[in-house]
């Protein structure tokens, strides 16, 4: 039955890209952003705190939304980089774990938490090119 419901949503996806504005499609883009990192985070929790989790899943999320609605302003963007990678080591520098541990669950939170924005972030871009259409399918 997972065909089934897999193919119901491919076509409501593909209705919604046909007749969705640019600024509609990266919102959703964000959105499903979102719920990527909710997961992705809810799949290492043995290796993040609570705390952390949220932090991972609001940071990215921010960062997915800039990087595509200000994609034009790359020192903005490498600036945002850089602050989410030192807010990554005031959260995961701190405690009791051995260098090496916290080194281990840093590169969990930080590399995902990119991997999934900036992923998503190629999406937005594509969104914006003239015959976007063509692209995504």
């Amino acid at each position: 039955m997972r065909w089934l419901s897999g193919i119901i949503a491919a076509i409501i996806i593909i209705l919604f890209l046909h007749d969705a504005s640019v600024r509609i499609v990266q919102g959703a883009v964000v959105f499903l952003s979102f719920c990527g990192l909710y997961e992705y985070f809810n799949l290492i929790k043995l290796w993040v705190n609570p705390f952390t989790q949220y932090a991972g899943i609001i940071l990215g999320t921010i960062a997915t939304a800039f990087f595509i609605f200000y994609k034009n302003q790359s020192d903005l963007f490498f600036l945002v980089i850089i602050f989410i990678l030192m807010i990554t080591f005031l959260i995961h520098l701190r405690g009791e774990f051995e260098f090496k541990e916290k080194l281990i669950r840093m590169a969990f939170f930080y590399l995902g938490m990119m991997y999934i924005s900036v992923l998503f972030s190629t999406w937005g871009w594509v969104v914006s090119l003239p015959n976007w259409h063509f692209w995504i399918f």
